[in-house]
């Protein structure tokens, strides 16, 4: 009865944040289905600083975290990234911030690294790849 009650609580305080979780899920396998393994890379040609986290995740749910880690170092950021955004109303709003800041200083951090890198196969610099290049340059 408690942990019924427990659920009912939490799906009350936080209806907006799972029906956001579950609809960007959704959406993610739906482009995936597709064949869009990543808007940014497929309107634009150029990689996002999320580029190989999906595959990452994949490799660590499989327990290969050295494979995981060549495909987006960054990868273990996701649990507690969730954790926090699903319990942020609990926590310190400095807590909360800080630890945002320093996510994002590391995603652009790795994300300019693996960018200048011209050994690094997951990150790649290719507008006219992009749907929008081709798009414009097929009209213009």
């Amino acid at each position: 009865m408690k942990i019924h009650k427990y659920w009912k609580e939490f799906w009350k305080s936080h209806k907006g944040d799972l029906i956001a979780v579950f609809t960007i899920a959704v959406l993610y396998v739906a482009m995936e289905a597709c064949g869009i393994t990543c808007p940014i890379r497929f309107l634009t040609g150029i990689s996002c600083a999320g580029c190989g986290m999906s595959r990452a995740v994949l490799c660590a749910s499989h327990g290969h975290f050295s494979q995981a880690c060549s495909y987006h170092p960054l990868f273990w950021v996701l649990a507690p990234a969730l954790m926090i955004f699903l319990f942020r109303k609990k926590l310190p709003r400095f807590f909360v911030k800080a630890f945002l800041v320093i996510v994002l200083a590391a995603f652009i951090l790795v994300y300019l690294i693996r960018m200048l890198d011209p050994n690094d196969s997951i990150v790649v610099f290719a507008p006219r790849e992009g749907a929008l290049y081709r798009f414009f340059s097929r009209f213009m």
